[in-house]
């Protein structure tokens, strides 16, 4: 005896609806870290400022820190799209930029609009990275990747092929 096939099921509007309601949560959030920090904003006051049940917080980030989480990738992508930052049209331009000179203008232009969008939230996830174990794992992969290792990468890219790190002293 075969099993009945399920159709998928596949609602554009219905996606729409979702990403709407992420994007309250996620705006909702940032008010409210912003107004009374990330320690003392519950998941239910995230859903009241939101419009939406407790359970649709938890059934779209799963965690408070998880909205946090999700409000830093926003903003670091200037949006609510999946696509990683590697394959954003700003960030490609820059890598596909053949003058250096423009190429470094390029890259100041995208620093900026990326920390204007989310200084706020830079400040937040340092200030709860002292009380909160996964939101400290976040802090330290954004000293790491976005806040350090970039100024290596930079360096070590202007420098001439063969060329020699210099020494640390």
């Amino acid at each position: 005896m075969t099993e009945p096939v399920k159709r998928a099921y596949n609602s554009p509007r219905r996606r729409e609806q979702a990403a709407e309601t992420r994007s309250e949560i996620l705006g909702a959030a940032l008010r409210l870290f912003e107004q009374q920090g990330y320690g003392s904003t519950t998941m239910a006051a995230i859903a009241a400022e939101a419009g939406v049940a407790l359970k649709t917080v938890y059934l779209a980030f799963e965690s408070k820190s998880g909205v946090l989480r999700g409000l830093w990738n926003r903003l670091l992508r200037g949006d609510d799209e999946d696509s990683p930052v590697a394959a954003r049209d700003w960030y490609r331009e820059v890598l596909e930029e053949p003058d250096p000179h423009r190429q470094l203008q390029l890259n100041a232009r995208n620093s900026r609009n990326v920390k204007q969008r989310m200084g706020a939230v830079l400040e937040i996830i340092r200030n709860a990275a002292q009380a909160d174990p996964a939101i400290a794992s976040l802090w330290q992969r954004i000293l790491v990747e976005f806040l350090v290792q970039p100024t290596r990468d930079h360096r070590r890219a202007r420098r001439p092929r063969g060329a020699e790190a210099r020494p640390r002293r």
